[in-house]
Formats: structure tokens, C-alpha cells, sequence
């Protein structure tokens, strides 16, 4: 840091842990301490929200090594970069913490001169104070994973045990919610999707509680929290693949229980797994996969496609039905 009779550089100089030695410049750590300490001074270094526009890329350093290359690879060609994005899950197995990850960012746009924005994704989050710790610590993007909430394996139960279970549930729900769906139609482009009562009741078992508790997250910590934040509802670690019908379920609930989602993450059709391609029929995904950008549009967020490294042959798919208002989580393997 130079000009060192500036307001800032003396404002800096007095806050971050260095030594400056009566010289014009300031030699300090590449700590996670100092990092937060400049993220007050140099706004640039402090992640952004990106909201429901646009094509972003999840890149997702694991090392904390390759935010200078991710920039360089993104810089003018219109992709907002989330350099930040871990799962608990990767903080463990690579021995890191979150103070690790958003400071390696925060160096790398530094070292880069980068101040087009860049986001932190506290991802997968399955708790409650994950969720509360990753907002406390400034990040901007928080992706909810909603599998412990998910129910399973509907699909192979019998007609009586799937009435059982609806009808155990609040009457007063199963009323409210019959009313909004149960033998409606609803026009999506071209297509229609309808809620026949086996169909329904199916949708409802499986994602009930799992929009219960994206409620509860969104008004107890995403909405108090004071600023904006990208709020990523991840129904996709699951191995029933999302219906058109499900996902519209999910998207129509969201918007009528007020959660303001800037993206939503299906478990698409076919397997997405990390360094290869997409296994699957490729027609079939895209015909499921142009209702998905269609739900997602009506409902005004982005589309999420999680595991999306090296997915070849889909990415035209997802290119032409998404106008490039999409996200994409490509963490898997490009760090490397």
C-alpha cells in the first residue's frame, strides 16, 4: 500500500497487522485477519450478491491458490465469478475454514485488481447456524441444502400408505394447499402441468417439510440480516429426479410463503458427477430441462446446476433454454 501520507493508507497502516518501517509502502501477512480488516477500506475485496440476472460461475477455490486464475479466465467476458464456495463437507476434508476461504478470495481479487464484484457461497448448508456463521462472516450467497428435509423414495410407495401419511398431516394445510392445487392445471409455454390427486398428494409428502424449513430459514436469518443476499434453495442431493411438477410446486410454495429466492438448484434427470460428462438421454433432459428455464422464468430466479463441471454435452442445452440467466456451480474439477 502506498502514498503513505494518505488518510487511507495511515488508516490502514493503523488497523492491519504489518510493519511499515518509516518506508513508503506497508509489508503485511496474507492473513485472514488482515484480509477482513481491508475488506472495511478496499470495497472491492468484500463479496457481492448478484441477484436474479445474469450467468455466474460457482469456481470454488479449494486450496485457496487459483482466485487469480479464475479471474483472469472470467475478466471481460460478462461471467460474475463466485470465487468463494465451499460445503462443510470440503472445509473438513481440506482442513479449511471460512475466515480460509473468503480471505483467499478477498487476496486473489487484490493481487488481480479485480472490482467488477465477486461472491461467497456458504454452500450446501444444512443447519441453521452454518447458515447464521456464513452470514456473520460477510458472505453474500447462502445455498440451502434441503436434502435431511426431503422425504424419499415416495415414488415406490403403495396407494394406502401415501394416503396414510397425507392425511396425518395439518388439515388445515392439506385444505389450503388442495385448494391452490389439487386437480388444477397450470400453463407453462406450450406445456401444461396438472395435479391429479396421486400426483399431488406424492408432491406434497416429499417437499412439505422441506419449504417449511426454507421459510424458517429465510425469515428467522436470510431476510433480519440487513443487506442483500443471494439465497440458492438446493433441492438436488436427492435421487428422485425433480419433476416439472415438483419443481413448480416447489417454486409456486416459495412464492407464496414470501421466500425470496434468487435461484433454485432441481435434481435434474440423468446423473450430473463431478470430471465427467453428463450421463444420461440427452433428449429427454432437454425436453424436462426446457420446463425447469420455463418454471424458473415465470417464478423470476435463475436456474442452478450443481456438479456442472466439464458437462459438455448439456452446456448448449443449458445455454438455449436459459438465455445465459443462469448459475452454474463448475467447482468439481477446474481448481485443479
Amino acid at each position: 500500500v502506498q502514498e503513505q501520507t494518505s488518510p487511507l493508507f495511515s488508516a490502514i497502516r493503523e488497523a492491519v497487522a504489518g510493519s511499515s518501517e518509516g518506508q513508503p509502502t506497508l509489508t503485511a501477512p496474507l492473513s485472514r485477519e488482515n484480509a477482513a480488516v481491508l475488506r472495511n477500506y478496499l470495497p472491492f475485496m468484500a463479496p457481492v450478491p448478484f441477484g436474479r440476472e445474469g450467468l455466474s460461475l460457482g469456481l470454488g477455490d479449494r486450496l485457496g491458490l487459483a482466485a487469480p486464475g479464475h479471474l483472469r479466465t472470467v475478466r471481460g467476458k460478462g461471467v460474475k465469478p463466485v470465487l468463494a464456495q465451499q460445503s462443510i463437507r470440503e472445509l473438513n476434508l481440506t482442513a479449511r475454514t471460512y475466515e480460509d476461504v473468503l480471505a483467499a478470495a478477498s487476496w486473489g481479487v487484490l493481487e488481480e485488481g479485480f472490482h467488477d464484484g465477486f461472491s461467497a457461497d456458504g454452500d450446501h448448508l444444512k443447519k441453521s447456524d452454518e447458515v447464521k456463521m456464513a452470514l456473520d462472516l460477510g458472505f453474500s450467497m447462502i445455498t440451502l441444502d434441503c436434502s435431511e428435509h426431503i422425504v424419499g423414495g415416495v415414488d415406490d410407495w403403495s396407494d394406502a400408505q401415501v394416503i396414510t401419511t397425507y392425511e396425518a398431516l395439518p388439515a388445515t394445510y392439506r385444505q389450503q394447499l388442495e385448494e391452490l392445487y389439487l386437480n388444477r392445471e397450470f400453463q407453462i409455454g406450450n406445456a401444461r402441468i396438472s395435479y391429479p390427486e396421486s400426483v399431488f398428494k406424492r408432491i406434497v409428502i416429499v417437499y412439505g417439510k422441506a419449504l417449511q424449513y426454507c421459510e424458517e430459514i429465510f425469515s428467522g436469518l436470510i431476510r433480519p440480516c440487513g443487506r442483500l443476499v443471494d439465497f440458492e434453495v438446493s433441492i438436488d442431493e436427492t435421487a428422485t429426479p425433480t419433476t416439472p411438477a415438483a419443481h413448480y410446486f416447489v417454486a409456486a410454495e416459495l412464492e407464496r410463503l414470501q421466500v425470496g429466492v434468487t435461484s433454485v438448484a432441481p435434481r435434474f434427470c440423468g446423473e450430473f458427477q463431478k470430471a465427467i460428462d453428463y450421463i444420461g438421454n440427452i433428449r429427454q433432459f432437454e425436453q424436462e430441462f426446457e420446463l425447469h428455464a420455463r418454471i424458473a422464468d415465470t417464478f423470476g430466479y435463475r436456474l442452478s446446476i450443481h456438479s456442472g463441471s466439464d458437462k459438455l454435452s448439456v452446456y448448449p442445452i443449458i445455454s438455449r433454454y436459459t438465455q445465459g440467466r443462469v448459475h452454474v456451480k463448475t467447482a468439481g474439477t477446474n481448481w485443479l
